[in-house]
């Protein structure tokens, strides 16, 4: 079955002063019946007050950790803060995760956990990808370890200059430097690469935690938006 995605809220998105994309993998479904699309994230419904606190285990729950980044990115606050926020109010991370686009690699439901490579989805959709993405012309374009796939693509790419690019410093080791961003300013553009929301906190590919990583993107995304100001003032 076909789960939905693209921009559920269009008068919350284009009000944003920061327009957000988030580019995951796929989502899921267990004997027809999926668990969530991105229109289905409605304020006050009790399923998705239970979503978004949904953890698997030791990994976190994908709109639960989409919710808490954006809100984060959206108000300027460190990780910690945002939490503290989730705790006394819900309704503000829904209303935050309301406010991005979010595109999945693969348009159909999948049965289980995703492939390593997702190579084939990408081949599969990317047209309709690249449509979606120029349609939403989002300023941040956060990738949950999916930047690759664009990146590999000799049409499809995001032509990304190489000087630009900067490294994550809370994620080691950075196996062929995957973990990175690009803050294009003149462009009015920030790319960002980063892990997929669900990740563990106790992954070995922290150089550190959850927290030490969403306050450096946090600090990423506030020095681009000081920066992206101070050119548009000029011009």
């Amino acid at each position: 079955m076909i789960i939905l995605d693209g921009v559920a809220f269009p008068v919350k998105y284009l009000a944003s002063k920061t327009k957000i994309l988030w580019i995951l993998k796929e989502s899921y479904e267990k004997n027809g019946v999926f668990f969530w699309h991105s229109g289905g994230i409605k304020t006050y419904e009790p399923d998705t007050i239970k979503l978004i606190h949904k953890k698997r285990g030791k990994r976190h729950g994908t709109l639960r950790m989409v919710s808490l980044v954006t809100f984060a990115l959206l108000h300027k606050l460190s990780f910690e803060r945002a939490k503290e926020v989730f705790k006394a109010n819900e309704y503000d991370l829904i209303d935050a995760v309301q406010q991005v686009a979010w595109l999945n690699l693969g348009k159909v439901a999948a049965k289980s956990a995703s492939a390593n490579n997702l190579t084939y989805l990408f081949n599969t959709w990317k047209e309709i990808l690249v449509k979606q993405i120029k349609l939403y012309n989002p300023d941040i374009i956060i990738c949950g370890n999916t930047m690759q796939y664009f990146s590999n693509d000799k049409e499809y790419n995001f032509n990304l200059p190489r000087g630009e690019k900067q490294m994550f410093k809370s994620i080691e080791p950075n196996e062929n430097k995957i973990y990175c961003y690009y803050p294009l300013e003149e462009q009015g553009k920030l790319y960002i690469n980063i892990h997929h929301p669900s990740c563990p906190e106790d992954s070995t590919t922290f150089n550190g935690t959850w927290n030490e990583c969403i306050n450096e993107l946090v600090e990423i995304v506030s020095d681009w938006d000081k920066k992206r100001k101070q050119i548009l003032k000029k011009s």
